[in-house]
């Protein structure tokens, strides 16, 4: 399963994509990896396709950090 803001990374290329949006049948996403990333529409099933096959695997969120609730205003 794909979800929204799920970040992925191709085996071949080493490039890592964000997921922004799902609609039934398309994904948009974005090449995190460049400094203007514009959304691109893809199939939701040659994602999955990509998955199933190795080619595509889910990665942490390099972005993503933890902040202490003590840090919270």
């Amino acid at each position: 399963m794909i979800y929204i803001n799920q970040v992925f990374q191709y085996v071949t290329d080493s490039k890592r994509i964000r997921i922004i949006d799902i609609e039934e049948t398309h994904v948009y996403i974005v090449n995190i990896d460049t400094s203007s990333a514009m959304p691109r529409k893809e199939l939701y099933s040659s994602l999955i396709i990509d998955i199933q096959q190795g080619e595509l695997l889910a990665i942490s969120d390099p972005y993503a950090k933890v902040i202490s609730e003590s840090d919270l205003t």
